[in-house]
């Protein structure tokens, strides 16, 4: 497990007058983690218009469709993880895989509240076109091709489970770098299943092979530690991921009185 690096925030002045070192940093490592920002609501949809307005995503300062929301994590905690900082109560996640039309690739998260433990209540991430660089050219190929589909996927706490497959590439390319970049879930209740191999239906065989395969990503971002990044939170800590290529995950030992994100969605309209 590799600690995230913090950069101390510079002010948005100075993050506006010097934006290509801070576009690099977001291409070349994924996410960027500012220290002591304690910024507004204000500020945070400001800076998010200006990596929108550098990084071509929506919202930016031309289009600025609202897409925030707070976190407090009240829903995922239980009576055992509210203890526990070692369980993870927001499980292996990337946003809106399903989204074909509204592609969610960025986030800008603002820790209003963080009266917890140091080492509680930690966002664990995973590169997953990493993952997808360390399969064979061969498997690449295969995965490249994949369209898959999940039953009963629920869009929210307070809707029905649609009763319609949602069907999705497995496959996409950053919008940016062009690197090719698994996205796909990784819950312990959904199945994810195999539903065309370039556009054609799939045989008893590539379904066998895609099972394999799923298993094998699955295995890699819940098992292997090696390839994790974890950030250790602070209040008044501004975090922009790359939630295009980032799946990541929470840990627990905080209760909804003592964590509270604020946070703002970036997303592209779909040129793959």
């Amino acid at each position: 497990m590799n600690t995230i690096k913090t950069i101390e925030f510079p002010g948005y002045d100075e993050l506006k007058n010097n934006f290509n070192i801070y576009k690099d940093i977001f291409l070349n490592e994924q996410i960027i983690a500012f220290r002591n920002a304690n910024v507004d609501f204000e500020t945070q949809t400001k800076i998010m218009h200006l990596f929108g307005d550098n990084l071509n995503w929506y919202p930016n300062s031309q289009d600025t469709k609202p897409s925030e929301y707070v976190e407090d994590h009240h829903k995922h905690i239980t009576e055992k993880n509210i203890n526990n900082k070692n369980e993870i109560i927001l499980g292996w996640h990337q946003e809106h895989v399903e989204d074909n039309e509204n592609i969610y690739v960025s986030g800008m998260w603002n820790m209003e509240l963080f009266n917890c433990e140091p080492d509680t209540g930690k966002t664990y991430f995973i590169d997953m076109s990493k993952i997808y660089n360390s399969f064979t050219t061969t498997d690449q190929e295969f995965l490249n091709s994949c369209t898959v589909s999940i039953k009963n996927y629920w869009q929210s706490e307070n809707e029905n489970k649609n009763s319609e497959d949602t069907i999705y590439k497995l496959v996409l390319n950053h919008w940016i770098t062009n690197d090719k970049t698994i996205r796909t879930f990784y819950g312990r209740g959904e199945k994810v299943n195999l539903h065309s191999i370039n556009g054609m239906p799939p045989t008893e065989l590539d379904k066998d092979k895609f099972n394999l395969l799923h298993d094998e990503i699955f295995t890699k971002v819940w098992l292997d530690s090696d390839i994790k990044l974890e950030h250790i939170w602070q209040q008044g800590d501004l975090l922009v991921p790359d939630l295009f290529k980032l799946a990541h995950a929470v840990n627990g030992g905080f209760n909804k009185d003592q964590r509270r994100l604020r946070g703002i969605f970036g997303t592209i309209g779909n040129n793959n």
